[in-house]
């Protein structure tokens, strides 16, 4: 069917408990016809990996809205991009350049946005990288990589309760295998004796990180 002056119009009056809106999802793709261009388009909507889109949200009275769904995963990366980047800004960066880069990202993130601060640190890490060693600037490469897997990722309901969004009652699936997996390697390492002074420091993390997953 093709439509000549197409136009969106807001969404129908709704009596329901909480207020109707019109979503719109804008992409351009490739296709050799419509049909293939607008599958093409929902694979991209239903892939996990894609980047977590724009969106603009249209009220009853028609007033449009937009919304970067790509904010709050931003910000997971940039704390990210810091923490990571302790491990490796050693010596006269520890403490001192990296954190201040991380202190200026934190400020830049509230007066610009959490996109600024991710490509303030991206951009410092690069320039600075360069006087790693061959390892250490392979680990740089890591944490970048993990942090940009971090913008497509989709982030699960427990991780959105963090940002202000409603959390569910009970961890999501994800989330519950990942707890029964460091309850298995903590079993597994504290078993007592010479094995469990091994990996004290191990096993004093994951207790601390179960703690606080399950709070």
């Amino acid at each position: 069917m093709t439509i000549k002056d197409f136009r969106i119009e807001p969404p129908p009056n709704d009596h329901g408990s909480k207020p109707l809106f019109r979503i719109i999802y804008t992409i351009d793709v490739n296709g050799d016809s419509p049909q293939k261009a607008a599958e093409y388009a929902y694979e991209l909507m239903a892939d996990s990996e894609s980047m977590r889109p724009v969106l603009d949200v249209i009220d009853g009275k028609g007033c449009v809205v937009r919304i970067d769904l790509s904010v709050d995963t931003y910000c997971a990366a940039a704390e990210y991009l810091a923490e990571q980047g302790r491990k490796i800004f050693t010596g006269y960066m520890n403490g001192g350049l990296w954190n201040a880069r991380c202190m200026d990202a934190s400020i830049e993130s509230k007066k610009q946005g959490n996109k600024v601060a991710y490509e303030s640190l991206i951009k410092f890490g690069e320039q600075y990288s360069k006087g790693l060693t061959a390892t250490e600037q392979e680990q740089w490469s890591t944490i970048k990589a993990e942090a940009a897997a971090m913008l497509k990722r989709r982030p699960c309901r427990c991780e959105l309760s963090q940002v202000g969004m409603p959390a569910k009652k009970h961890p999501c699936k994800k989330c519950r295998a990942l707890l029964q997996a460091c309850d298995y390697i903590l079993d597994c390492l504290n078993v007592g004796g010479e094995q469990s002074r091994q990996f004290a420091e191990e096993i004093a993390y994951l207790r601390k990180t179960i703690r606080e997953a399950r709070k």
